[in-house]
């Protein structure tokens, strides 16, 4: 006589497929604020997708005279960046303002610069207008 023993183990879910994340456009110009030191400084800063279907963006900022470059993407609803320029170079990560329930496509967030102190900056970038369009 044999004797079977059944074990029933619980089917393990498969892993939640979680859809991609909506792509976030916020191409165009904006005026940005910050402080530094205690000091206010100013700029204007360019952000360009890369492509349609990537939340990377290219940044160019214009400040005094003095141009910063620098390439950023989408995390988790942050947008992080790097950047370089004249003698410095750093790191930011901004949230995304909304009014309401819709993007509003104003940004704020801090920076950290080396040189530097290991001090982080705030700094908010406010939409001005889109990119012009180019043909392909």
């Amino acid at each position: 006589m044999f004797v079977v023993w059944l074990f029933f183990v619980p089917a393990v879910p498969a892993e939640k497929k979680l859809s991609p994340p909506r792509q976030v456009d916020f191409s165009g110009y904006y005026s940005c604020v910050g402080v530094q030191n205690g000091k206010e400084y100013r700029a204007i800063v360019m952000v360009d997708r890369l492509a349609k279907d990537k939340d990377a963006h290219i940044i160019a900022w214009s400040m005094r005279g003095v141009s910063f470059t620098g390439i950023g993407f989408i995390k988790e609803g942050k947008f992080i960046c790097g950047w370089s320029g004249s003698n410095m170079r750093g790191i930011g990560i901004y949230s995304f303002g909304t009014e309401g329930s819709k993007r509003d496509k104003t940004l704020s967030g801090e920076i950290l610069a080396l040189p530097g102190d290991g001090t982080t900056y705030r700094e908010t970038w406010k939409f001005l207008r889109p990119l012009e369009k180019v043909d392909d």
